[in-house]
């Protein structure tokens, strides 16, 4: 994706990511989705929402076994 943006490109220019069923791949964006989704429900405006995060979700979010 890097080498497709230029500068001074006038043009749109679409990458396209393609994922085959049942490859590394594919695990891996959905652990990003799921990560990321998990990311969107604990963070907040304010404090009290790490409160409740458990020691199983910080593991998760931050690649623990």
């Amino acid at each position: 994706m890097d080498r497709s943006h230029r500068m001074g490109q006038k043009k749109t220019v679409f990458s396209y990511k393609l994922i085959t069923k049942d490859t590394i791949e594919e695990k891996i964006q959905a652990l990003q989705k799921a990560k990321g989704e998990l990311f969107e429900n604990i963070i907040t405006h304010d404090s009290s929402s790490l409160k409740s995060l458990q020691e199983s979700d910080l593991e998760f979010i931050l690649g623990g076994d």
